[in-house]
């Protein structure tokens, strides 16, 4: 049995994975003709950043960031929700939709919160 990460492969080792290769969960990766990479443009990002941004600086702080930090806030925010959806076994984002969002939405609320916790205690 085979261990693949396949998040952390190299394009060239990913393609030659097979379909019979298992993450270290049990969880199947699925065959070439089933792998789909999301490829969005800086557009997009920045879209999700403002909307996803915008929505955590509200539910957090009550009130808005400003527009860059905003953005700043969802772009992180994406990062780390994709991430921490990926720990639950969940897929991160997917491109400019409701889902996306809500990752998105909810990494930046956790980004926050740390934020505001170590910022009192500094």
């Amino acid at each position: 049995m085979k261990f693949v990460f396949f998040t952390f492969l190299p394009r060239h080792l990913r393609d030659k994975a097979s379909a019979s290769d298992t993450f270290a969960e049990g969880r199947r990766i699925a065959p070439q003709s089933e792998r789909r990479e999301v490829v969005m443009s800086l557009f997009v990002w920045i879209l999700l950043g403002l909307v996803s941004g915008f929505i955590a600086s509200h539910l957090v702080n009550h009130h808005g960031e400003g527009v860059v930090l905003d953005v700043l806030l969802g772009v992180v925010g994406a990062i780390i929700g994709g991430w921490v959806f990926h720990l639950f076994g969940h897929i991160g984002v997917t491109g400019l939709n409701l889902y996306s969002i809500a990752v998105s939405t909810v990494g930046a609320v956790v980004f926050l919160i740390l934020y505001h916790t170590i910022r009192r205690h500094a």
